[in-house]
Order: C-alpha cells, then sequence, then structure tokens
C-alpha cells in the first residue's frame, strides 16, 4: 500500500509540474523535494516488500533524507505565492513553533555533548551531571522568558517569512502626491505635512507640535482634541523622542511600559486622553516636531517592526519637505530686507542731492534773485528736483529699486547742440558745432 501511495504521488507531482506553465520557477523546488522523498519511500517499501524484510540502512537514512531536502520546500513557500486553499497562520502560532525549534536545537546540542563525552571514555559523577543539566534549563528557560530574545526572534520571522503589509510603491505615490499641492505657504506646507503623515496609516484625527520657548505650538490640526488635553504628556514625550527618536504607541506603553524605557507619565493623563500615536520629526539629528495621532472612527495601527520602518521613511521625507520650505521662506525674507536696505540707500541718496539743490538756491538767491538766468536755472533746478521726488515716491509705494547705469546710445553732437541753445545764447561770440 505505501508503495503504490508513494508512486500515486510521483504521477501526480509529475501531472503537477507540467500544468503549472510559466510558474515552472516557482514549482521546481517544490517537485525537487516531494520527488526526491517519495522516491525514496517508493524504494524502501518496494525493496521491503520483494526481500519480505525492513533494511535498517533505509531506516537510518530516512531522516536524513529529508532532512536535505528540506531546504527545497522552504524555497518553494517563499516562491509560491498563491496556493489552492488559502490559510493563514498567526505570527504567534509560527512564533511559538520557532521557539520549539530553537528548544529542541538546544537540547540536541547538550545531548551530543553528553555523548561526544561519553564517546571520548570521560567520565563525571552524577552530582556533575545533574548540575550541568539543570543549568541547561535555567538557561533555557531565562531565555524564553527574555522579552527582548522574543522580539527579535518575532521580527526575524515576520520579516523573511511573511509578506509586507503596505504596498510601498502605491503608499509612496500616494504621498508623493499630498506633498505636491500647488498651494506653497507655510501653513499650507504643515497642513500637507499632517495629511501625508495621518494618510500613511488610513488615521482621521492628529495634529503638528512645534516647541516655541518653553510652550508648544500648534501649527496645524484635523479634528483634533484641544491641546490642554495633552499637554501635560507633551515634554516628557518630546524629551523621549529627541533622546531616542522612537516612534511612541500609548496603547502598547499602557500595557508594556517596559518598552519604553525611561519614559515617564501620568498614569491619568494616559488613561484619560485618546491620543496613541506619538511620531517625531528629526532630521540630521535636530528636533522639529512631533505629530500626534488618534484613530477616530478608523481601526487603529499596532506599531510593529515593518510600521515602524515604514512611518520613519515617512517622516523623513516629509521632514525634508518641510525644512526645504521653511528654508525657502527664510531666503524670501532675507531676500525683502536686503531690497529694502538697497532701496534705503539708494533714496536717501537722492535726498541728499535734493537737499544738496536747495541749499544751493537759498545761497546764492540773496546775491542773484533779481538775475533773470538765475531765476531759470531756480525753476529747472526744481523741475529736476521734483523729478527726483517723484521717483523716490514711486520707489516707496513699489518697493522696488530703479536699475541705475544702464547702457544707452547717444550722439554727441546732438548733446552739445542742445547745450549751446540752452546755456550760451548770450555769449558772444556764439560757439558753432563742426564736424
Amino acid at each position: 500500500m505505501q508503495t503504490l501511495i508513494a508512486l500515486e504521488v510521483l504521477i501526480l507531482l509529475e501531472v503537477l509540474y507540467r500544468q503549472v506553465g510559466q510558474d515552472q520557477w516557482a514549482y521546481k523546488p517544490l517537485a525537487l523535494y516531494l520527488g526526491a522523498t517519495n522516491l525514496f519511500e517508493f524504494v524502501f517499501y518496494a525493496n521491503s516488500t520483494m526481500i519480505a524484510n525492513v533494511e535498517p540502512g533505509f531506516i537510518a537514512a530516512r531522516g536524513y533524507i529529508y532532512l536535505l531536502m528540506l531546504p527545497f520546500l522552504v524555497i518553494a513557500t517563499r516562491r509560491i505565492k498563491h496556493w489552492g486553499v488559502n490559510i493563514f497562520i498567526s505570527r504567534d502560532v509560527v512564533l511559538h513553533s520557532s521557539l520549539l525549534l530553537v528548544a529542541g536545537v538546544y537540547l540536541f546540542i547538550m545531548a551530543a555533548m553528553g555523548y561526544i563525552i561519553s564517546y571520548l571514555g570521560w567520565s563525571w559523577g552524577a552530582t556533575v551531571q545533574i548540575i550541568l543539566i539543570a543549568l541547561s534549563l535555567v538557561m533555557l528557560a531565562t531565555l524564553f522568558l527574555s522579552n527582548t530574545f522574543r522580539t527579535r526572534i518575532k521580527v526575524f520571522i515576520t520579516k523573511h517569512f511573511f509578506a509586507n503589509q503596505f504596498d510601498y510603491r502605491e503608499e509612496w505615490v500616494k504621498l508623493t502626491n499630498v506633498l505636491s499641492q500647488n498651494d506653497q505657504s507655510l501653513p499650507s506646507v504643515y497642513q500637507m505635512a499632517l495629511e501625508g503623515v495621518m494618510g500613511a496609516i488610513n488615521y482621521d484625527s492628529g495634529a503638528l507640535i512645534k516647541k516655541q520657548g518653553p510652550g508648544f505650538h500648534v501649527v496645524s490640526s484635523h479634528h483634533f482634541m484641544p491641546l490642554s488635553e495633552v499637554e501635560g504628556t507633551l515634554k516628557p514625550l518630546w524629551e523621549y523622542c529627541e533622546k531616542t527618536g522612537w516612534l511612541i504607541d500609548l496603547d502598547e506603553y499602557r500595557t508594556k511600559p517596559y518598552v519604553y524605557e525611561g519614559l515617564k507619565l501620568s498614569n491619568k493623563v494616559v488613561e484619560t486622553n485618546r491620543l496613541q500615536l506619538v511620531i517625531p520629526f528629526i532630521r540630521e539629528g535636530n528636533m522639529w516636531g512631533l505629530a500626534l495621532l488618534c484613530a477616530v472612527d478608523r481601526p487603529k495601527v499596532s506599531l510593529n517592526w515593518e510600521v515602524r520602518d515604514y512611518l520613519n521613511a515617512v517622516t523623513n521625507q516629509i521632514a525634508n519637505f518641510i525644512y526645504l520650505h521653511e528654508a525657502a521662506q527664510s531666503l524670501a525674507e532675507n531676500a525683502q530686507f536686503a531690497a529694502f536696505n538697497r532701496m534705503a540707500a539708494f533714496v536717501l541718496h537722492d535726498l541728499k542731492n535734493v537737499l544738496a539743490q536747495i541749499d544751493l538756491i537759498l545761497c546764492n538767491a540773496e546775491q542773484h534773485k533779481g538775475n533773470p538766468e538765475f531765476i531759470e536755472d531756480t525753476f529747472e533746478t526744481l523741475h529736476h528736483t521734483k523729478a527726483r521726488m517723484d521717483r523716490m515716491l514711486r520707489q516707496l509705494t513699489e518697493k522696488q529699486v530703479e536699475e541705475r547705469g544702464a547702457d544707452a546710445t547717444h550722439t554727441l553732437s546732438l548733446l552739445i547742440k542742445q547745450v549751446i541753445d540752452k546755456r550760451c545764447q548770450s555769449l558772444l561770440p556764439l560757439p558753432q558745432v563742426v564736424i
């Protein structure tokens, strides 16, 4: 019967492998594993049937054959994405199975050490054996009770044997679309940053907090509670995030405060407010602010390793986005101050020229006020003064400085002729322009 079962499995395996078509690359390790093990079973039972006896060598080799073929089964489970039946395996079940496997390996190593000692002819007393066994069990129990060890095993299993929780391409495109809106003013930038971090985990309530002096300031919020409800926890949260750079899940803190070593929060405040996630924005080692998030009508997200890595990537991108626009705002303000200083310098220069012209008129008024040419020159000077004052008024109104020193083409003979016509009419002989 066992021979026929093994032969039937081989036949069905050949049919399956030919039916998968383009997915043969994914099914090849599974075919190798099932083919090798069932071929061994077929030979083993066929040989036992023919000689009416079980060969001890086959029994001894059976476990090694399965162990050697096991890597092909692991590769097959990673390559084949869609199985005929969807079976969900809990991460906790895999964790406990893995811990049992580790315990088995550990006990096997201890037994192997005892076998080697016996094989080499060494001897130890019963007391020493009991002490070593007790120490081994204590070390094993300590290892299994260690939260750090269990967390590392769980993270390793989740990273390497479970599918990702997020579609990173889709999430990155969504974040890029949120941050690429047209309005680039700082309030809008803060609002886009908050929408980006809330949309990353599909939360519907949150706020961006910045520290200003001894207090905190809300730069953007969306359906968030009054700041007074969480103000008592902001200082320790800020100090802890600035020191460690960790994301904080207050739901986890309520049940496992030892995970956030060094964070001291009032139990009353933690139990009464609805705040769940505290996400720091850090760039180049400097703390910019905090995102405070809570889920009102949406499912809550627990901070496992993948969510932490994902949110760290999102907040790094958003922090760069905020720093870029804050730097651009500072540059724009500096440019405005520079333009104002330049305009003030030009206006001051023009005022000095106007004052010098008026002083010149007043100084010569007593001596030449009866001279018609002086009166004519005075009116011409006042005309230039008015033009200069108009230009200054336009600069102050439009907050722009007129460019000076622009290149232009002039005909020298025409300029000289204009000077002769205006200034030399009373002179004899009258100067002539000869070209």
